[in-house]
């Protein structure tokens, strides 16, 4: 079974990792085990995505996260528009 859009949230590794110092200052939570699999596991990991994403763009659509909560959130909303 296939879901009928998928969004592909994604982020440059710099700003995920800020964000994620960020919340670990703010929360004193500890980045989990997928969090430290380190640069090239999350390269691969975000290549490997963008690869489904062009063979599928009816069904996956790419998010540009890198701003703020609010402009993601417009971005979304738009996608999830597109399936009404």
């Amino acid at each position: 079974l296939k879901p009928d859009l998928t969004l592909l949230l994604d982020v440059d590794p710099e700003v995920s990792r800020a964000r994620m110092r960020s919340r670990e200052a703010a929360t004193a939570t500890a980045a989990d085990r997928i969090e430290q699999a380190g640069d090239e596991f999350h390269a691969r990991l975000r290549r490997g995505f963008a690869e489904l994403a062009k063979q599928e763009p009816w069904r996956i659509v790419p998010i540009n996260a890198n701003g703020t909560p609010d402009e993601v959130w417009n971005e979304v909303w738009k996608s999830l528009k597109r399936i009404r």
